[in-house]
């Protein structure tokens, strides 16, 4: 019972946090966008079930993502929050090679190497994040800025194939929902 409180209580704070679409300008004061989007990424994270035999042999819970991408730095401020009760590691990931990662999050420039690999990382458990909309490929959670607000969607359908339980409070918040 005491579980289910404190799961209620992050779910308030994370709607209060970042609401329907968290403003990019907060109180006159810019956050930058790749910030603002490692912190719904955390909270992504937070809100979604991986399959129990995913983390059974791994010593730290694993973000992967292209070496050059902007929002690498915003991700590497991560490195050793808790999430699953594991250490967070950013890592730049090698295509093909997922089965360490639990999230890979692609950009503009990814795109074709998402589409080659989309089946094995469906395979793998793997919560897939776009961080650009333009992305066409098919992507879990797909963040975009609108109108100095980040907002996303979330591939419902996709989560489920990949073995993946995304919150219905986290759903309540996305964009659109397919």
């Amino acid at each position: 019972m005491q579980l289910r409180g404190v799961r209620c209580l992050r779910a308030v704070c994370f709607l209060l946090a970042i609401g329907p679409g968290a403003s990019i300008h907060a109180q006159n004061a810019v956050v930058p966008e790749y910030s603002l989007k490692a912190a719904y990424l955390y909270h992504f994270i937070q809100y979604t079930d991986w399959p129990d035999s995913v983390a059974v042999n791994l010593n730290t819970f694993n973000i992967c993502i292209a070496a050059d991408s902007p929002l690498q730095a915003a991700l590497s401020a991560m490195n050793g929050k808790i999430a699953h009760t594991k250490p967070i590691a950013v890592r730049a990931y090698e295509q093909g090679h997922y089965e360490h990662c639990q999230v890979v999050v692609f950009s503009a420039h990814d795109e074709e190497m998402l589409r080659k690999d989309s089946g094995q990382l469906v395979v793998a458990h793997v919560l897939t994040v776009a961080e650009d909309p333009m992305i066409e490929a098919d992507t879990i959670i797909t963040l975009q800025v609108a109108d100095s607000r980040v907002e996303f969607s979330i591939d419902r359908t996709l989560a489920h194939l990949s073995g993946l339980t995304i919150s219905s409070k986290l759903l309540r918040l996305a964009r659109s929902v397919k």
